[in-house]
């Protein structure tokens, strides 16, 4: 192998170097990334804000259904039923 290295030109050494690093990410590559995790955070923080939206509403909702159960078997309690 160092024959090999020996007869080729430093252009040819450079250029080999050089594809052995073509699998890696450059600057721009990792802008864009960050870019892409930024915009995916803020959808996901917006996301959670509805989310927790919805869940404040159904909370409520079975909230209300449970104080008119309790109204109505009050009510029921308090009627003559055939009695």
């Amino acid at each position: 192998m160092a024959t090999a290295e020996q007869t080729s030109s430093l252009g040819e050494r450079v250029s080999r170097i050089e594809g052995g690093y073509e699998h890696l990410a450059t600057k721009a590559d990792l802008a864009r990334v960050e870019t892409d995790l930024a915009q995916m955070k803020a959808e996901l923080k917006a996301d959670i804000a509805r989310q927790d939206g919805e869940i404040r509403g159904i909370k409520w909702w079975i909230l209300s259904v449970g104080a008119a159960v309790v109204a109505i078997s009050s009510v029921v309690e308090l009627l003559p039923l055939g009695g």
